[in-house]
């Protein structure tokens, strides 16, 4: 059995190193002498002083990417946690590949994707950041939904407003809500006392999601509607002229919201629409689908504060889905009624997207 290799560490400390190479830049002595006095082998003191090694570098590879890039990601992740939007692993890993390619950074990462050798590397670099298990939703929205968590949120929320002299105008709510081409059949007229009265509804459960903004004042910015669609062909099979004005298409695998099209959405509508007056507020829950270490860095620079609602309390305390989400489900089911009583014939509804009225 072969013998393992003994790793020869360091024997000096910091200081010494430091101490011999400043003895070399002032003249004081030779290399030769500064490794006998301070206890550094010479060749490690010519390194430092010629600039091949930085002074504090640790020993092994240089990470794949550069630390001041890598150290910007933590600090990112520090905050996006911290403002109650947690990244998970996967999620960092991916964003690091984007960034590499991004940056056009050569990589040994398997299909340019960083592995678990790589996490363990920026945990030890990063020893701040660290995995925490999340609480099942049920536990948690009965934990979270309380009067001290609900007074802290309009406490904060409060002193952000009045911080930042906000106005109605510049306060806006954003979420995402689902509908399926399978829609809950309204209520009908029927013999009293009946139990199984049958509706017809679409066979088909594609799910478009549709991503909706309004702010305090009562303005509503376009929506942004993802189809389920590898390419933009799959965009193609919907009406799109009869959207509301501005409206943003988009497609992603199967209909989701994700960090891309978050970061898409911020970009072509939020600050297309949300008004030259700065700064703007913008509320979010802390779903992961709002993935926001490109939408948080985006929004820094343009002088926009997003503010997460207390996590598992959204159902109580976001303004679309208290508001805004249940009548609109209500009238997206009253229209496929409808268009199913008007057109007998159609197994399969082909959205034509209108402005509701609720």
């Amino acid at each position: 059995m072969p013998r393992k290799a003994k790793n020869l560490y360091m024997k000096y400390g910091k200081e010494n190193l430091e101490n011999a190479i400043k003895s070399i830049k002032d003249g004081v002595y030779s290399y030769r002498r500064a490794s006998q006095v301070f206890g550094v082998p010479k060749t490690t003191i010519i390194d430092h002083v010629s600039g091949r090694i930085e002074l504090h570098a640790k020993p092994g590879r240089k990470p794949v990417i550069p630390i001041e890039m890598e150290n910007v990601v933590a600090r990112k992740v520090v905050e996006a946690a911290n403002k109650g939007f947690g990244i998970t692993k996967k999620q960092l890993q991916m964003k690091i590949s984007r960034l590499c390619k991004l940056q056009k950074i050569e990589t040994p990462f398997k299909r340019g994707i960083p592995g678990d050798d790589w996490w363990r590397g920026f945990k030890s670099r990063h020893p701040e950041i660290a995995l925490r298990k999340p609480e099942k939703l049920s536990t948690s929205r009965s934990r979270m939904l309380n009067r001290v968590v609900v007074t802290k949120y309009f406490e904060d929320l409060g002193k952000v407003i009045t911080d930042n002299n906000l106005t109605a105008a510049t306060i806006w709510n954003m979420d995402e809500t689902g509908k399926q081409f399978e829609h809950n059949p309204t209520n009908v007229c029927a013999r009293k006392g009946s139990r199984n009265v049958p509706g017809r509804t679409s066979n088909s459960r594609e799910n478009v999601t549709i991503l909706a903004s309004v702010n305090a004042e009562g303005n509503v910015m376009p929506p942004m509607c993802v189809v389920k669609g590898k390419t933009i062909r799959s965009v193609q099979s919907f009406c799109c002229l009869d959207a509301p004005v501005n409206t943003v298409w988009s497609f992603q695998e199967r209909a989701w919201m994700c960090d891309m099209l978050g970061e898409l959405w911020f970009k072509d509508v939020f600050l297309a629409h949300c008004g030259p007056e700065r700064p703007q507020l913008l509320l979010l829950d802390s779903h992961r689908s709002h993935e926001v270490l490109g939408l948080l860095e985006e929004a820094c620079k343009e002088n926009t504060i997003v503010f997460a609602l207390p996590p598992h309390c959204t159902h109580m305390l976001q303004p679309l889905d208290r508001t805004v989400f249940g009548p609109f489900s209500k009238a997206y089911d009253r229209e496929c009624t409808e268009f199913l009583s008007k057109h007998p014939n159609n197994v399969e509804i082909f959205i034509s997207i209108k402005m509701i009225n609720y």
